[in-house]
């Protein structure tokens, strides 16, 4: 509504969804009074996470990164984040969002067969690359990368970690000198426990 003056006399919120999957309890323009300071519950899927929200006041020219709190779990293990808003001012304030896949330290073990000359002079273990493709699950999204990693001693079992989001996945470990080691319908779940070779323990914060 508008004063006589053409001065905006109520308060709205516009809710953006930036990307990524989960809920937020109010959507889409929302009509306030001015001075309101709204709570915002959002609640990532199962495997998602809230990554960050940003609120635009009506006259600001740009979005700014704001803190949010936890609020605790649904029924379903998801956490649940609040939001609660500065005094509206008058005028559309947006309150934008974003959801990402969550990730889980991946640890796998490779056994080495090493002969006598591997142990030569005692020198350092060559790079040793893992590739990782998303053949299904997720986000539905293909993901794919390689990770290099280098050990300077030498040992005929080494351990190696990588962070992957849900999903069923293809892992190729290559080192010079050997045959490479693929790991084929590696599965981790929603809940970070896997099928297939390896294991994923810690959750990791960003």
């Amino acid at each position: 509504f508008k004063n006589v003056a053409g001065e905006t006399m109520q308060a709205m919120v516009q809710t953006v969804n930036i990307a990524g999957n989960g809920n937020i309890a109010q959507s889409g323009l929302l009509p306030y009074t001015i001075g309101d300071e709204p709570v915002f519950t959002l609640t990532p899927d199962a495997s998602w996470d809230l990554s960050e929200l940003k609120v635009k006041e009506p006259e600001a020219s740009e979005l700014s990164k704001k803190r949010y709190a936890v609020q605790g779990q649904d029924e379903s293990g998801n956490t649940i984040y609040t939001y609660k808003m500065d005094a509206l001012k008058a005028g559309t304030t947006v309150l934008s969002y974003e959801f990402k896949e969550t990730a889980y330290d991946v640890r796998l073990t490779v056994h080495y067969a090493m002969n006598s000359s591997s142990f030569s002079g005692f020198t350092p273990v060559t790079d040793i690359s893992i590739s990782y493709v998303r053949m299904s699950g997720g986000d539905g999204s293909a993901k794919t990368g390689t990770q290099t990693y280098n050990k300077s001693n030498i040992s005929m079992e080494q351990e190696y970690a990588l962070s992957l989001p849900a999903g069923k996945w293809t892992l190729t470990v290559s080192k010079p000198g050997y045959l490479d080691f693929v790991i084929t319908d590696f599965i981790i779940k929603d809940d970070g426990t896997v099928e297939g070779d390896g294991t994923t323990n810690t959750k990791i914060n960003t």
